[in-house]
């Protein structure tokens, strides 16, 4: 029989400029090996699409790299690229893969298809 624990913690880190990351750090055991899907999330203050995103991942015990990107213009230039083009926040990617927005996050829970992609590969 297999079993899973977590544990997390938040660590602020300031990088030049007041740039912010707000870095969600977990750790997770599989058959005693460490496991985590890489989770980044490109952000802005005051968003409540970014705020519903981030409390869903929170909710799941989901570690996540948030970006802020108001804070760092070169950052959302990075996230626009990465997106295919989309200057919304939030932009969602799980293992260097882009998932979408806060609907589409949403959406990937609704139809049971988000924890699958938060699982390591086997």
């Amino acid at each position: 029989m297999c079993s899973a624990t977590e544990a997390d913690s938040r660590d602020w880190t300031t990088l030049g400029r007041g740039t912010r990351l707000t870095v969600w750090t977990a750790v997770s055991r599989w058959n005693g090996q460490l496991i985590m899907a890489k989770v980044e999330v490109y952000s802005s203050m005051f968003c409540g699409f970014c705020y519903r995103a981030k409390k869903l991942l929170e909710k799941k015990g989901v570690a996540f790299t948030e970006i802020n990107v108001m804070a760092n213009p070169a950052r959302r230039a990075e996230m626009v690229q990465r997106s295919g083009g989309r200057t919304s926040v939030p932009q969602i990617f799980i293992d260097d893969q882009w998932i979408g927005g806060c609907d589409e996050l949403y959406a990937l829970e609704s139809s049971n298809k988000l924890d699958p992609l938060l699982q390591p590969a086997t």
